[in-house]
């Protein structure tokens, strides 16, 4: 009798497995015909026993949950942002042994991201802010080497009164030595002397050839570290951390002693806390 039982226990764990490398073909064949509905459907399925297959099958699964997901997320936040979560974890399941599905996590990864930051631009111009701010840094969590999405999640946070968020964004920047200097290519315009920053140079050369640009040149764009440090302080003082926001102040000054903006900055704190001996 415990011979049988042990050898239907197999079969099920047989019969089991068979089911989710069949689900998961099947979800395989709906994304590559972009059901990407039906695709989500299948992988439900299996998704409630799916830890208890081998870190290969794992990794196969959560591919297609991330494919899915991004396929038929179109600018949702949550579906976009399960879609980054599933392509992590291919990454993590992969990370110390055979990396089958990890290059075409990677490739959702950074469809995923374009996806994201073109979906804050839209939220943004339509004072999403909040949305906005939770796209961009989701976006950052993907490409940590790219800084300036948790620039402006911080801006976009900031516009939505989520200061805690903006504070945390901001720290961040802050401990990495974030300046957001760049290489800008500059053009200037021949009818009414403007001069026009463009992010490479291929672009700048092609307006070049249209006749109605002159004199290229390059120049690095201004930091962006004490916009970083004032907007730290005034959030400190809306929480009411008075002598953290002078704190801030204090070393954005020591770093920028003749930047008007934290000048300014320092006047209008003073003013705010009564500070009138600072102020004068």
């Amino acid at each position: 009798m415990k011979k049988e039982i042990l050898i239907l226990a197999a079969l099920l764990i047989g019969l089991s497995g068979f089911s989710q490398k069949k689900e998961l073909r099947d979800a395989s064949k709906a994304i590559k015909s972009n059901s990407f509905v039906d695709a989500k459907s299948t992988l439900a399925k299996i998704e409630g026993i799916i830890a208890n297959e081998a870190p290969e099958v794992q990794a196969e699964f959560y591919l297609y949950k991330g494919q899915a997901y991004l396929g038929a997320a179109g600018n949702k936040e949550k579906e976009l942002i399960t879609a980054a979560d599933a392509f992590k974890k291919v990454i993590e399941l992969e990370a110390s042994g055979r990396a089958k599905f990890t290059s075409e996590a990677e490739t959702g990864m950074e469809n995923l991201r374009i996806r994201l930051v073109n979906s804050a631009i839209e939220d943004q111009n339509a004072e999403r802010y909040a949305e906005a701010s939770k796209k961009l840094y989701t976006s950052y969590t993907i490409s940590k080497k790219d800084t300036s999405d948790l620039y402006f999640a911080a801006g976009n946070a900031l516009n939505a009164k989520r200061y805690d968020s903006a504070l945390e964004y901001y720290k961040i920047l802050a401990d990495l030595g974030y300046t957001g200097i760049s290489k800008e290519y500059i053009i200037t315009e021949k009818e009414n002397d403007s001069i026009l920053s463009l992010p490479n140079k291929e672009e700048r050369d092609l307006l070049l050839l249209s006749g109605n640009y002159i004199k290229p040149g390059e120049r690095l764009s201004a930091s962006r570290r004490a916009e970083i440090l004032r907007n730290t302080a005034f959030i400190y003082i809306d929480q009411g951390k008075n002598n953290e926001a002078k704190t801030m102040l204090v070393t954005a000054r020591k770093e920028n002693p003749n930047d008007i903006s934290l000048i300014r900055a320092e006047a209008d704190i003073a003013l705010r806390l009564n500070d009138m001996k600072t102020y004068n």
